[in-house]
């Protein structure tokens, strides 16, 4: 691994040097808004948390 103030690296256990979960939601890359995606048809779906 090359040392790069620009680049991030997540833990999911220990290891790392700050706590919570690093990143913010998931958003439409048009509006900014906030969603979910559904793993069955990978459609976008604003406002929402619980896409299956």
């Amino acid at each position: 691994m090359k040392k790069n103030k620009d680049c991030w690296t997540f833990f999911w256990n220990g290891n790392g040097t700050a706590d919570g979960v690093g990143t913010g939601c998931i958003r439409d890359p048009n509006t900014g808004k906030c969603g979910c995606e559904n793993s069955n048809d990978g459609k976008f779906i604003a406002g929402k948390t619980d896409c299956k």
